[in-house]
């Protein structure tokens, strides 16, 4: 494959933990059980040519065919399970698929695309079910054959020659056993060696180079390494160069790179789209100008190239919004601040909200969540409540389902609260006016930790990673947008890209965007990918009056977006010229 398979965080440690739960607990417990069955068998091979050295010949001679007919149906066995495991997969996928999309189903009629789909994928597991069965059922019968040959040759020999009883019962007894053990011992020795799979994929894992980190050598007399020797204020300015840049993260066939070198400036207090279609190579330029993934050729920020920074001060220095919001768990203050650089001044908290608008769902919440006013509040819009920014966020429930759940009564809620409290007072013996030291002074914080969650829904989550960048919008000298307002209304994002461009204009930015032209003139330049290679770089009017792609995408647009790309282009142009006359 020409391009890097990717996955969830979630997913990977997911996977991770089941490897070093096979690596810690399974796999020792099956090697364990197939040593135990070898030293079983060979007790009962040694047992039987002790009673009758006679069989010695024959005993080494079925050891062999077992060993050869083992080491023929071990490889094969093991692709057999890994077909089932693999075959499984796809049926637990489509069963919830429909589980989750049932509606849709039903409303477009699919249900019987679905049901032959889920019928297809049914009989390609059954096939590998049936095939591994097969195989286990063929191989039981070579070794119970192996077994019958060596209890007759066993049997034969007692009876020809005069021995103790006692030792051919013996001899039969552990001939008997043979064919079990070999059985046992060819299982458990196959599902260790599947099971040496994970074995492998954390050995690859342990291998993987760690980012890369500057520890400077410091020598005894205060020697500074030459690589961390950067002015403290950087970055300056928001100037990005790209010079025959392109991150590595995969190749083609040939060896070549599949994203294609660029060649770049990006001057100070530029606003630049980035558009294309999936997969054009968009995102990963963004994930390479993080430093996420290694890159070749020169990359500058600031006039300063990225391997003279070290890599935390490099990506300190960026402001970034990926494609999926990442929020921590806790309160929505430690969501925007959570390294407490705001101190106790929560008025920069609160304007970051309200420039992205989640000032007034927050405000609506914690008056609903909160059974009692705080002392100060007042009556009004503005008034306060006591949880505020420490409410918690709940991340257990999906974004999409968090738009679907209605919220309860706000009085229903704080009768539940009042019986809460009753019957806390109760089971410990206290009434609300005797409560034990500590017991009365909550504070807000631990108030609202046990109130009401927040649930947020997909937009409200990237709305709040935007806030976490705006509050520290000041310092900002180079701003990076994945995508930042997907899945929401053109009416929401268009006031949301001016405010952007307001507050962001002394900073660089650079947006992903699939929605160009509703939003193309509060951008000062437009980059086109296609396929990993940048096919154009022009002015936003280059939409209207010029040939290329981005032309090409304004001539698909409807008549009436066509109007308004030219009416906002018109009226950006007549304020850059009054900006200039007034400049002049």
């Amino acid at each position: 494959m020409d391009v890097p398979l990717t996955s969830v965080p979630g997913q990977l440690l997911s996977r991770f933990a089941k490897d070093l739960d096979c690596l810690d607990t399974r796999l020792p417990a099956l090697l364990a059980q197939a040593l135990t069955c070898v030293a079983a068998l060979f007790s009962a091979l040694a047992a039987i040519v002790v009673s009758s050295p006679a069989l010695a010949p024959m005993a080494v001679a079925l050891a062999l065919v077992m060993w050869r007919l083992a080491a023929a149906y071990s490889p094969v066995a093991s692709d057999a399970a890994r077909l089932v495991s693999v075959f499984n997969g796809p049926v637990v996928a489509h069963l919830l698929e429909c589980l989750e999309g049932r509606a849709d189903l039903r409303s477009f009629g699919r249900s019987d695309d679905a049901m032959r789909h889920a019928l297809a994928v049914l009989e390609v597991n059954a096939r590998s079910q049936i095939l591994n069965v097969a195989l286990q059922r063929w191989f039981a019968l070579q070794l119970e054959i192996i077994g019958a040959v060596m209890l007759f040759c066993v049997a034969m020999t007692s009876g020809w020659r005069t021995a103790h009883l006692g030792m051919s019962g013996l001899s039969l007894t552990y001939a008997l056993t043979l064919t079990a053990l070999a059985k046992y011992l060819v299982n458990y020795g196959t599902r260790a060696l599947a099971q040496f799979a994970s074995v492998e994929r954390l050995l690859t894992l342990s291998q993987v180079q760690a980012e890369e980190e500057v520890h400077a050598e410091v020598e005894a007399n205060g020697g500074v390494c030459e690589a961390c020797e950067v002015p403290e204020n950087w970055p300056m300015s928001g100037t990005l160069e790209l010079q025959s840049y392109w991150p590595h993260f995969a190749q083609n066939k040939l060896g070549g790179p599949v994203f294609e070198p660029l060649t770049l400036k990006v001057l100070p207090r530029e606003h630049v789209a980035l558009v294309g279609s999936s997969g054009a190579g968009k995102s990963t330029l963004l994930a390479g100008l993080s430093r996420l993934l290694p890159g070749h050729g020169s990359l500058r920020l600031s006039h300063y190239e990225a391997r003279q920074v070290p890599l935390q001060r490099w990506r300190k220095a960026l402001l970034c919004v990926p494609q999926q919001p990442l929020l921590l768990a806790g309160s929505v203050r430690r969501n925007l601040d959570p390294e407490g650089e705001m101190g106790q001044d929560d008025s920069f908290l609160w304007e970051a909200l309200r420039l992205v608008g989640l000032e007034p769902r927050l405000r609506r919440h914690s008056a609903e969540a909160s059974p009692f006013p705080s002392p100060s509040s007042a009556d009004g819009d503005e008034r306060e409540y006591q949880c505020g920014l420490d409410v918690e966020l709940d991340l257990d429930m999906e974004p999409d389902r968090a738009a679907k759940v209605p919220d309860a009564s706000p009085q229903l809620r704080r009768n539940a609260a009042s019986l809460g409290r009753i019957a806390e007072e109760r089971q410990s013996g206290y009434t609300s006016d005797e409560l034990p030291p500590g017991r009365g002074s909550e504070s807000p914080a631990s108030r609202c930790s046990s109130s009401r969650k927040l649930q947020l829904t997909g937009s409200e989550r990237r709305l709040l990673v935007l806030a976490r960048l705006l509050l520290r919008r000041h310092k900002a000298q180079l701003v990076i947008l994945d995508e930042p307002f997907a899945a929401m209304e053109q009416n929401e994002v268009t006031p949301l890209h001016h405010m952007l461009k307001v507050q962001l204009a002394h900073a660089t930015m650079l947006t992903v965007t699939h929605r160009l032209l509703p939003v193309i003139h509060f951008f000062s330049r437009v980059l086109v990918f296609e396929e990993g290679r940048c096919v154009q770089d022009a002015p936003p009017s280059a939409a209207t009056n010029e040939t290329g792609p981005l032309h090409e995408l304004y001539l698909q647009a409807p008549a009436r977006l066509q109007g308004h790309v030219e009416r906002m282009l018109a009226l950006t142009r007549s304020e850059a010229a009054e900006t200039q006359r007034k400049l002049g």
